[in-house]
This record gives structure tokens, sequence and C-alpha cells, in this order.
């Protein structure tokens, strides 16, 4: 009778714990497009008031938003479940410039060798771009040696995402402003906008030339970012502010990086043949380098931007968002 009355405690303490979880789920599901956007702009709005962490407070917060059906704790649900977007994108290998096939034949590359490389790079450049749906666990994988699939659950807007993914990228190389300088363009958009910024963002140390930002305050200076753009005189007409790509998973420090940039780039992609990672044989630390090679008009400009430039930082910018920012050590 005894192992009864634990078993029977044990199944209703396991049944508890389930409708506890699945609840914000079936919750959710029940609410129109116009209520679910509701919660989220509201949610949104307190996550950008930066408050210190507070137990009691914290634990209040998260019980009232469970009994609202919190989106962050709804189990994510698939294509067939909640709908949303799939596409399919095929490299078209005709189409590859004759230099750049060139080029891979040149280095012992087979013709499928080239074609998984070009699929590699397509699917980080998908992967980025992935980072501006607010789909919960898109899937972005390859398929065969030649396609491309991507799924975002509950994404609606099938012409934006099409446009977005397929739109061709954009690379500029811009001059990164000094610390001094960045810190007092972030202080003006702090002083414009109190207490939007500023705690979101951590100072960089004594040697370090940027300022982070966590993941999870990302959306909340980007947001300050927006409003500080559309305000006159805020931002200085020749600088821009950007931030680095999403972190990789594998990267030690989960953060992102803020820069202040020259607007003007210094040059574009234009001419630019082909680029890939190596590991530098001359790195103790284990460090990679990126060998690229331009055509000859954007090569010698490339070596007059870096001659009158050295040891000055060069942002590297990509559909807006900074790649790397290293110190140019020569010609």
């Amino acid at each position: 009778m005894q192992k009864h009355t634990y078993r029977t405690i044990l199944i209703w303490a396991v049944i508890a714990v389930a409708l506890f979880q699945v609840y914000p789920t079936i919750g959710w599901m029940t609410l129109d497009q116009e209520e679910r956007q509701e919660r989220l702009e509201r949610w949104a709005e307190e996550d950008r008031e930066y408050r210190p962490p507070h137990f009691w407070r914290d634990t209040m917060q998260s019980l009232r938003r469970w009994a609202e059906f919190d989106r962050d704790r709804v189990i994510t649900l698939g294509l067939d479940l909640q709908g949303g977007v799939h596409m399919v994108l095929g490299l078209d290998m005709d189409e590859l410039d004759e230099d750049r096939r060139q080029d891979f034949l040149d280095r012992g590359y087979t013709e499928d060798q080239i074609q998984r490389e070009l699929q590699q790079v397509a699917l980080q450049r998908v992967r980025r771009r992935i980072d501006e749906f607010e789909a919960r666990d898109p899937v972005i994988q390859t398929m065969g040696d030649n396609q491309i699939q991507v799924q975002l659950p509950g994404e609606r807007d099938i012409h934006r995402a099409q446009e977005l993914i397929t739109q061709t990228a954009y690379l500029t190389f811009h001059g990164v402003a000094g610390r001094n300088e960045t810190r007092s363009i972030l202080r003006d958009i702090e002083e414009a906008f109190p207490g939007e910024l500023e705690d979101f963002v951590a100072q960089p140390g004594p040697h370090e030339p940027v300022h982070r930002v966590r993941p999870e305050h990302v959306d909340s200076v980007r947001h300050v970012l927006e409003k500080a753009r559309e305000e006159e005189d805020l931002i200085p007409d020749d600088r821009i502010v950007r931030l680095s790509t999403p972190p990789n998973p594998w990267d030690r420090e989960q953060v992102y990086y803020l820069y202040v940039l020259e607007r003007e780039p210094w040059m574009d992609g234009e001419g630019l043949r082909m680029a890939v990672a190596r590991p530098d044989q001359d790195s103790v630390e284990g460090y990679w380098m990126v060998l690229f090679q331009n055509e000859p008009q954007a090569a010698r400009r490339f070596g007059e931007v870096t001659q009158q430039n050295i040891g000055q930082p060069m942002a590297i910018v990509i559909d807006n968002h900074v790649l790397s920012a290293p110190t140019i050590q020569s010609r």
C-alpha cells in the first residue's frame, strides 16, 4: 500500500511538471497574431529598461510572463504544426565568374570541390542574415552538393524572407573611430536616451579596442541605436555605429562588439576575385588569416589604402555588420 502511495505521488508530480511546462505553449497557440505581437512588444519594452538582478522581483516577473504564455517557454513547433517559410536555394555553377573558377582550379580544386566550397560560403551568408528574423530555432543546412535548405518556423512574410536571404552581399572596408571618440558618441546617445544604452554596453578594458554587448542585451542596443539614427546631429554625419556579426557557438566569449566607423568606406568589395581562410603558420596562438585576390585596379587601391593607414584598425563590413576589425600591419 505504501509503495502505491509513493507511486501515485510521483505520477501526479510528473503530471504537474508536464502541465507547467506545456501551459505556455497551449496558451500561445490560442492567441491571435495581434495579441501575440502586443505581448512581444510589451515584453521587449520591459527588457529595454536595465535593472540589476533581484531574486524576488525577477521571480515574480517570470511567473507573470508564464501566466501570460511566455514566448520563451513555448515549445518550438515545426512547419507542419505552425507553418512558416520553407526555402531551398540552389547554386548555379554556370554563372560562376570564369576568373574565379580558374583561381580555384589553379589551387588544385576539382569542380566538385569548387561547388562544395561555394556551398559553404553561401551557407554562412544565409546564417548571418537569418539573425534578422524572429523565428525560433531556424533550420539552415546543406542539401546534396549544390543546395541549401532554410526553414523559418512561424515566419509569415514570405516575400521579406526571400528578399533578405537572396539579395547580393555588400562588402565595404571602413576606418574605425578611436576609443575616445567612440566613448564620446556613445555618451551623447546615453544622454539623449537615459538608461537605454550605458547599462547594456560593457566598457572596454585597458587592452580592449571596442565595447561589448551580451547577446541578451543586443536587441535593446539595436533599438536605441535606431532611435539615435533618427535624431538629427546626435551621431556625427561622417560616422556610423555598427554591431558585429553574431558570435559563433564555439567562441569562448559569447558577445557582440560595438563599433563607431567612418561613414565613407575606404573601398568596397568591387574587384574582389576570391577569398579563403587559412591557419596562420607563423602564429603560435593558432590564429587564422584571410587570403584574397583583387583585380589589378582594386589591388592597387587596396595597397594605397593600407599604406596610408598602417597601425590603424580597418573594419570589414558585410551587410552592415562588422565581421572583424584587424589592425593594418603593412601595405
